[in-house]
């Protein structure tokens, strides 16, 4: 998958839209909230979600793909992981 396809897949959820809170760097929001970080557009082709209630949880995708899932910074002990796109996990 693409960071295109991942943007327009975000986007395709029902009341999400895209937005340019820090300089550089795209999120997909409902309302307020922020369910997907896509970085900058040139930068590399990753997508930061939710991956669990805890850490605990999320930690299954690192356990599952070594080399293509880590914890984000700041957020990750709540669960966020940085996903890459396009390396060994299914687009599904």
């Amino acid at each position: 998958m693409t960071r295109e396809e991942m943007l327009a897949y975000c986007l395709g959820k029902p009341g999400a839209w895209l937005d340019r809170p820090w300089e550089g760097d795209e999120v997909v929001k409902v309302g307020s909230r922020i369910f997907a970080f896509l970085g900058a557009p040139d930068g590399t082709a990753r997508v930061g979600v939710k991956c669990g209630p805890s850490r605990e949880v999320a930690d299954e995708w690192l356990h599952r793909f070594p080399a293509d899932a880590r914890p984000m910074p700041y957020v990750g002990r709540s669960g966020w992981n940085a996903l890459d796109l396009g390396g060994a996990i299914p687009d599904d």
